[in-house]
């Protein structure tokens, strides 16, 4: 299965439109031709939907720099950081799915949410009090990394599983090198 090269650049050119009108410009109409009437929102901390997302950043301040994006078949995954609006910056890794020209999926992962540390747990020696907080950062980082390294793979095997059946799905080997990639 070829890959379109000039697809894949167009999807991501379009999720760096879209991050800009949304989260920079706040145009909301230039920005729901961006996302699907259908938008799914894989992330917990932001409502359903399209309008749960647009709901979520009409309440922001802070503007969106990308750092990175990397475009494979649908998904576009994308580096960046939100800053100002009074808060500390947030270094985020989104991953989107591209379908009929629209965003239809999103996934994100920030830094700072530290998915080793449970409120009901208490204090725990030699991993909170003095240099915590760096320490759970480094943490957070790469658990954010690899969480977003799983979601990837889940993203590639979808693709593959969805091919299986066709007469010109990858073979083993082709699936193994994508795997080792």
């Amino acid at each position: 299965m070829a890959r379109d090269l000039e697809q894949e650049t167009r999807n991501k050119a379009l999720v760096l439109e879209a991050f800009d009108a949304l989260f920079n410009r706040r145009d909301f109409e230039a920005a729901a031709k961006y996302f699907s009437p259908t938008y799914i929102q894989h992330s917990a901390g932001i409502a359903p939907g399209r309008d749960g997302l647009f709901s979520l950043v009409r309440g922001l301040t802070r503007r969106y720099e990308s750092s990175l994006a990397v475009a494979e078949g649908d998904y576009v995954m994308v580096h960046g950081r939100f800053s100002g609006g009074g808060r500390p910056t947030r270094i985020v890794v989104d991953i989107l799915r591209i379908v009929d020209g629209s965003a239809r999926h999103f996934r994100n992962d920030t830094e700072g949410r530290n998915s080793l540390r449970r409120p009901d747990r208490g204090v725990r020696p030699g991993v909170d009090g003095p240099g915590a907080r760096h320490r759970n950062r480094r943490l957070d980082v790469k658990n954010a990394i690899a969480r977003m390294q799983m979601l990837a793979t889940g993203a590639l095997m979808s693709t593959l599983s969805n091919t299986i059946d066709r007469p010109d799905a990858l073979s083993a080997r082709e699936v193994c090198s994508h795997l080792a990639a």
